[in-house]
């Protein structure tokens, strides 16, 4: 029939771009730990504006998630078990 052999690659060891998950684990758990700390320390130091003194400087581009709620999203009624007063038309 045919030649069955299979030729053996040479292996060449690719240099990859991925972070050994150990150092990772180090790293995020070292920034984690600092992020923590700071925000204790503001609490402390800043407890009547922690958010003035102490996050607005860690989020320099404000709040990216906007507070709203279902009921903004979906005019399908309301979400509480209290009655709707409708208007009374003249």
């Amino acid at each position: 029939m045919g030649n069955n052999k299979k030729k053996n690659k040479t292996s060449v060891k690719k240099l990859s771009s991925y972070i050994p998950t150990q150092e990772f684990v180090d790293k995020f758990t070292q920034d984690l730990i600092h992020a923590v700390r700071s925000a204790l320390v503001g609490l402390e130091y800043y407890p009547d504006n922690y958010t003035e003194k102490v996050i607005k400087p860690k989020v320099p581009g404000g709040d990216l998630v906007k507070p709203s709620s279902y009921s903004d999203k979906s005019p399908h009624g309301p979400l509480s078990s209290e009655p709707v007063s409708k208007p009374v038309s003249s």
